[in-house]
């Protein structure tokens, strides 16, 4: 459940090229995928206190439910009767299972880096924000209503972060505001429901490019995972 991008960029690029597959299950992978936290940014965060089983069990719930949105906006069963049924192989006579994988990874990997142009961009966005005040603005602004859902002010920079420059970058935040003792492990939790996923600029970038069918059903894919990010958000408020 806990997705790295070598996953899904394969996932989806498979599906990309599968025409038995129709929009409407593109869309709903997609939608799943941009509610489910990200390996890379989960197990540095565990070893500082984020709770692993929530994690799970909210990505679980929000991943479903945001996929079974994305499918029935995309159309449903309706979509997918428009495109002929190929039959398919499991696997190709003249391939096997480990070489598959390894062009998978080849082809996420390829991806990965494409992304790297607009990670750095989006870095120097964050910096270039806190060198001029406007992290500062955002916390006053924001300060009232995240204190009314439970969400200290601290919150603001790492939130910020994660939808301009990623989950990566939010990571290191995070990393930097426990260890100087401005964060909690309580507030950590609570704010891991709306932070820990691939839905931002970066994050983006690196699923389109997967191909045109992907693109495609973007819309509906993200606004069913917003409404699965709201609900696992509400819920890890809940818990924690």
């Amino acid at each position: 459940l806990f997705i790295s991008f070598a996953a899904p960029v394969s996932t989806l690029k498979i599906m990309e090229h599968d025409d038995s597959i129709g929009d409407a299950g593109i869309a709903a992978t997609l939608a799943a995928i941009l509610v489910m936290a990200q390996a890379n940014a989960v197990f540095p965060l565990a070893a500082v206190g984020l709770n692993i089983p929530v994690g799970i069990a909210t990505s679980l719930i929000g991943g479903l439910i945001a996929s079974f949105i994305a499918f029935k906006l995309s159309g449903g069963h309706t979509s997918d009767k428009a495109i002929p049924q190929v039959h398919m192989e499991p696997i190709e006579k003249s391939k096997k299972l480990v070489p598959l994988l390894f062009e998978g990874g080849e082809a996420g990997l390829a991806i990965v880096l494409k992304s790297i142009p607009p990670l750095i961009i989006a870095i120097f966005m964050v910096n270039l924000f806190k060198r001029y005040g406007v992290i500062d603005f955002l916390e006053v602004i924001l300060s009232p209503t995240l204190t009314l859902i439970g969400i200290p002010t601290v919150a603001v920079l790492p939130i910020v972060t994660k939808f301009i420059a990623g989950g990566t970058a939010m990571m290191a935040i995070i990393l930097d505001l426990m260890k100087e003792g401005a964060m909690s492990v309580t507030d950590l939790n609570r704010i891991a429901g709306f932070t820990l996923n691939p839905l931002d600029p970066v994050g983006l970038a690196v699923l389109m490019a997967t191909g045109s069918r992907v693109t495609k059903v973007a819309k509906p894919a993200i606004i069913a995972a917003i409404i699965g990010i709201v609900i696992r958000g509400i819920l890890h408020l809940i818990i924690f």
